[in-house]
């Protein structure tokens, strides 16, 4: 549910055209979420952390989530948050906008800043959109659009 409203908001921002999109949309069908998009989304590690971590990958033959424990990063409790969303995850929209070279990771990074701060919604609401947590999603919006039936919920 996350990327239906993040697409519609770099749409209508105009950070990306309706082709462009589109294109993306396709894509995110066989794009398997990066640790690197993973961690900036929950915002675990910026852009140029991740960066950083995959300039180290090019130079040693190891993972993304031991060179960020190693440099202190992350942790591995927060890696093994990643995994479990990565196994699971619906939230590819931003790794195919970055392989599609639509976006950076800085470009990902700041978009997606701007739309938690405008989206409205608190960080509990947006990990529900993120792992389509479809109970507190309906909750949610039935505290906010009828708080007479949230009760009744």
């Amino acid at each position: 549910m996350f990327n239906q409203y993040f697409g519609n908001y770099i749409l209508e921002k105009k950070f990306i055209t309706p082709e462009q999109l589109r294109i993306v949309l396709e894509e995110q069908k066989s794009v398997k979420v990066k640790l690197g998009i993973l961690a900036i989304d929950a915002g675990y590690m910026s852009a140029a952390e991740v960066n950083k971590i995959h300039k180290l990958q090019a130079a040693r033959d190891k993972k993304f989530g031991e060179l960020a424990i190693e440099e202190g990063y992350l942790t591995i409790n927060r890696l093994e948050d990643l995994l479990g969303v990565q196994k699971n995850s619906n939230v590819v929209l931003g790794q195919a906008l970055i392989e599609k070279g639509f976006f950076t990771f800085d470009k990902y990074e700041e978009v997606l800043f701007q739309y938690n701060e405008q989206s409205g919604f608190n960080s509990e609401e947006l990990r529900a959109l993120r792992n389509n947590d479809l109970e507190k999603i309906v909750e949610m919006f039935l505290k906010k659009v009828s708080p007479s039936d949230y009760n009744l919920y």
